[in-house]
């Protein structure tokens, strides 16, 4: 049977959680990163991102923290039961197609595995999430290199580097990480893309709606960039971001309250009220 994870980004702390008969929280706590793994000290950091649910297979709900120096989070409003958090080392990290960002990788899930931490872990390829060739040519040691065999490797589908994405070229990339999951058993998701129309830093024609076709045809993931990424006052948004939804940020109780992006993602076809909740299998 297969399993692809499938969801959406929540790019801010502030979302909503179905109302429980009783409540838990989950602190989780870090030591903030200054250095990359060869000691050099790091002035960009974006943040962390926490993935969390009721399986190791089904973790579709993300926190993007944009404060680098906070070293801690609290997860609230979680049913009884055993929640699992996946552990996204770095944000769109590392050089292109480069041993480099295959044996940086590995040093950091062998130091992750050796301190205990069994969750999967979620890593992104170089290029600011972009490049194919660390997916195509390094994936496959630095999943390896896992005892556990559990890694989700992360592609962010905007513009491109070397090419600009077409539906054609895009459907025959998602082909290529279909064959390499089939081959090894390693486990990729389409973990960033937006709502086309040329918008934002990276822009790219591609609609959300041939992001997850390819996606889907392939049997890989897909999470869409993001509920609640508001770019106007009061957390509010409009089509003209890359927000799913209208105010909030992040509030949704009725389809008005999805920006048309958020339409595609969540209402249409082949969107996430027809995804089915994962189980162990």
């Amino acid at each position: 049977m297969r399993f692809a994870m499938v969801g959406l980004i929540l790019a801010f702390t502030v979302f909503a959680c179905a109302k429980q008969t009783s409540n838990g929280t989950a602190r989780l706590s870090w030591n903030p990163v200054k250095t990359d793994l060869s000691g050099t000290t790091l002035t960009n950091i974006a943040g962390y991102k926490i993935y969390y649910g009721t399986s190791p297979r089904a973790m579709g709900t993300v926190v993007v923290l944009k404060n680098p120096s906070q070293t801690s989070y609290v997860v609230e409003n979680l049913h009884a039961g055993t929640w699992y958090f996946i552990i996204n080392i770095a944000n769109e990290w590392g050089p292109i197609h480069s041993a480099t960002w295959a044996t940086a990788y590995q040093t950091a899930i062998a130091r992750l595995r050796a301190a205990g931490y069994s969750t999967p872990i979620m890593i992104d390829t170089g290029g600011w999430g972009q490049d194919v060739a660390d997916l195509l040519t390094y994936a496959k040691e630095v999943f390896n290199s896992d005892p556990q065999k559990n890694i989700i490797f992360s592609f962010h589908v905007y513009r491109g580097l070397s090419q600009v994405w077409t539906p054609a070229t895009l459907n025959a990339f998602a082909l290529q990480l279909r064959a390499l999951s089939a081959s090894t058993g390693m486990a990729f998701v389409f973990a960033e893309f937006g709502p086309g129309r040329d918008l934002g830093p990276s822009p790219t024609l591609l609609t959300p709606q041939q992001v997850i076709g390819a996606a889907e045809a392939a049997g890989i993931g897909w999470m869409g960039w993001s509920w609640d990424c508001n770019n106007l006052p009061n957390g509010a948004s409009n089509n003209n971001s890359f927000s799913m939804t209208l105010n909030g940020p992040g509030m949704y109780t009725v389809p008005s309250d999805l920006t048309t992006y958020g339409k595609e993602v969540v209402l249409s076809s082949y969107g996430l009220v027809n995804a089915r909740k994962a189980t162990d299998f």
